[in-house]
């Protein structure tokens, strides 16, 4: 049987920048089948749940920008192109697929698109712009939106600039977005990606680049129920945690600097158990993605993406697949 996965990368004009890979999962071979350079610094994929179309950030300062890929053949072909702000890193969709939300990292701002009937964005509905700094003068001089997610007609907003979680209230039919409330982290921790608890409504993932945290977060209230570390207690800064994601009962995050894998075992009650730790033999594992047999990771340092064969909480080496000159920073499964 065949998975096939997208992978985005920051890549030099002119070179190939977005790749399709296949994993054959009975023999764990990994191949590359399709390659395009027309993004630059796709940085974040996000595949429309159709299937027709692919959004990409092109991870540009000052000017970034949204771009739209339509599904022809094998590949992929870039449709149109749509203005972002400043260094745009992370995408989202409503559970409806009628907006789509840009994060823009540099300029503490985020953009709401109105989708059509096909997924293509039709006109930019609001810009959200945060203001402020956290305490760490080199990486919190100001706001950084990192990513959104949207849990029914509410949006959390992670801004690593500001150590907090800005949620807002979606009007479906206008797609303007209300200030509502803030979820607040400890002070210089750099709040990066959530994620959703399954079965738990109430409850919230958050990873903190800055800080090496994952907290689990009650989303109506704003208590912290749960810390846990996303790397081993001997490591020092600089930590930078990267993706947070869950697979069955097991929760995952990547640390770059640290070259780190952690998977966390989740409770019945939605809290974490004590992480198992993959040391990992690639550089920077920028992305992760995991089932219940495989694990791929986005190694933006080794030029290329790293397979795993998993074991419960354990990860064991299987295959790299270079994609040099690229650093691949993002693995999507497409259906």
């Amino acid at each position: 049987m065949e998975r096939h996965f997208l992978v985005g990368s920051y890549a030099q004009a002119g070179t190939a920048s977005l790749f399709r890979v296949i994993l054959d999962t009975q023999t764990g071979a990994l191949r590359c089948a399709w390659a395009c350079g027309d993004a630059e610094n796709p940085s974040w994929l996000l595949p429309h749940p159709g299937g027709a179309l692919l959004y990409a950030v092109e991870e540009r300062v000052p000017e970034g920008r949204l771009a739209v890929f339509a599904r022809d053949g094998d590949g992929w072909t870039l449709r149109r192109r749509f203005p972002a702000g400043s260094a745009p890193c992370h995408l989202a969709l409503d559970d409806r697929a009628r907006f789509l939300f840009v994060s823009n990292y540099m300029d503490g701002t985020l953009d709401v698109w109105a989708l059509d009937e096909t997924g293509m964005p039709r006109t930019r509905t609001d810009r959200i712009r945060h203001e402020g700094h956290g305490p760490n003068a080199e990486r919190q001089e100001g706001p950084h939106i990192h990513s959104a997610l949207v849990l029914d007609d509410r949006v959390y907003v992670a801004d690593l600039g500001l150590d907090r979680v800005a949620v807002y209230r979606l009007d479906r039919e206008t797609g303007r977005l209300a200030p509502e409330t803030s979820l607040g982290f400890p002070a210089g921790c750099g709040p990066r990606h959530t994620c959703a608890v399954p079965g738990h409504p109430a409850l919230l993932r958050v990873n903190a680049e800055l800080g090496g945290q994952v907290f689990t977060v009650n989303r109506f209230t704003g208590e912290i129920l749960q810390t846990r570390r996303a790397l081993p207690a001997d490591f020092a800064e600089p930590f930078r945690v990267s993706a947070i994601r869950q697979a069955g009962d097991t929760v995952y995050t990547g640390c770059r600097e640290c070259e780190c894998v952690a998977l966390f075992p989740a409770g019945p009650d939605g809290l974490l158990g004590e992480p198992a730790y993959h040391m990992h033999d690639r550089k920077t594992p920028r992305d992760v993605w995991m089932d219940e047999t495989w694990c791929l990771t986005a190694d933006e340092g080794s030029g290329g993406v790293s397979l795993l064969r998993r074991e419960g909480l354990r990860l064991r080496p299987a295959a790299f697949l270079s994609l040099a000159p690229a650093q691949p920073t993002c693995v999507v499964p497409l259906k």
